[in-house]
């Protein structure tokens, strides 16, 4: 089921429903989770007199594929730091470690949990229900964060080598602007960077200091070769 599903399913039971935003997890809600069917569940909001039910939903996100941890310990020699406060958090790309995981990107911004809360008087219960994909989503990211304390420095490797080959196909995009005609005539630097953003929005993904020297040696470019002169 989907968020408008269940908003369906609130309406038709009588209740006016109240869409909140998801905050923290399962087990920081106050109240009693109800045990049965979202049905019963209907059931038990009218006898506790509930006029609403709200209802929340957490989706899918980028974030879920990252794991963050201290890897000082795998990735450093002994020499690369004096004391615990210099060793740092790493963050790994889970799909690297587990490759399985790629089949859930499709699920990227999806609803997967929701969460339908009832309050009458003094009391309130929740009522929680998960998509099935979930379940398996779970047990393949547990796998990666396994793989990743096991086989860290292999896994640090491939992502250098993932992250700079995508660098060069974004570099390559760059440079191709050279021969865009409306590029060319852009008069500052600025404005050049805009446009390259604009019509190529992965480019967002690019460190931003390095995206303007390669915009300063085009712009460098284009007067050497009077590019930017309109033709009369």
């Amino acid at each position: 089921m989907k968020t408008e599903d269940y908003s369906k399913s609130i309406i038709a039971a009588k209740f006016f429903p109240i869409e909140v935003e998801w905050r923290g997890e399962r087990v920081d809600f106050k109240g009693d989770v109800f045990c049965g069917t979202l049905d019963s569940f209907f059931s038990a909001a009218k006898a506790l007199e509930a006029k609403a039910i709200f209802l929340a939903a957490k989706s899918l996100k980028a974030d879920d594929f990252k794991y963050t941890s201290d890897f000082s310990d795998d990735l450093q020699s002994d020499d690369d730091y004096d004391d615990e406060e210099e060793q740092q958090l790493y963050e790994v790309d889970l799909v690297v470690a587990q490759p399985a995981l790629v089949e859930f990107k499709q699920y990227l911004g999806v609803d997967h949990t929701f969460l339908l809360t009832a309050k009458g008087g003094y009391s309130e219960i929740s009522y929680f229900q998960s998509e099935k994909w979930l379940a398996d989503f779970i047990k393949e990211k547990q796998v990666a964060i396994s793989k990743a304390h096991e086989n860290i420095k292999v896994i640090h490797k491939e992502m250098q080598q993932q992250q700079e080959a995508r660098d060069a196909e974004l570099e390559k995009l760059v440079k191709n602007l050279i021969n865009d005609q409306e590029f060319v005539l852009i008069p500052t630097q600025r404005g050049m960077i805009s446009y390259a953003l604009e019509k190529y929005p992965q480019l967002d993904g690019m460190d931003g200091e390095y995206l303007k020297i390669l915009i300063q040696n085009l712009n460098d470019k284009i007067r050497t070769k009077r590019l930017n002169k309109r033709n009369k």
